[in-house]
């Protein structure tokens, strides 16, 4: 693994330590996995795909309607909550339950700034 996705790794490590996160990746616009602390059992390949047909479905409806761009897709079940973040560069895919919390700025800003360099 290189550096930045060594750093992207432990910032998602970082997130992980957030109350009711229960992992993360980041994911190229390509669908490939960049960096994963999801917990084992689940696969990369099909969440981060997941995620970005999710996010291109919501853009492509954006755009229909005249707007430019999706920053945020949420997605929320019985389990809690998949938040899938365009920083330009890639996605960020958080998975939490109902107790997560909104302590994400800092890491979400670092992750952002890998992304966009990469």
């Amino acid at each position: 693994m290189d550096e930045p996705n060594l750093q992207l790794e432990a910032l998602l490590k970082s997130l992980g330590r957030e109350n009711g996160v229960i992992g993360g990746m980041v994911v190229n616009h390509a669908g490939q996995s960049l960096a994963s602390t999801l917990p084992a059992g689940m696969d990369p390949e099909v969440i981060g795909l997941f995620a970005l047909g999710s996010y291109m479905n919501c853009e492509h409806v954006i755009k229909k309607i005249g707007h430019d761009r999706v920053y945020h897709v949420v997605v929320q079940d019985e389990q809690g909550y998949i938040l899938i973040s365009d920083f330009g560069g890639g996605l960020l895919v958080l998975l939490a339950d109902e107790r997560a919390v909104v302590g994400f700025v800092p890491p979400l800003a670092a992750i952002a700034a890998l992304i966009q360099a990469g």
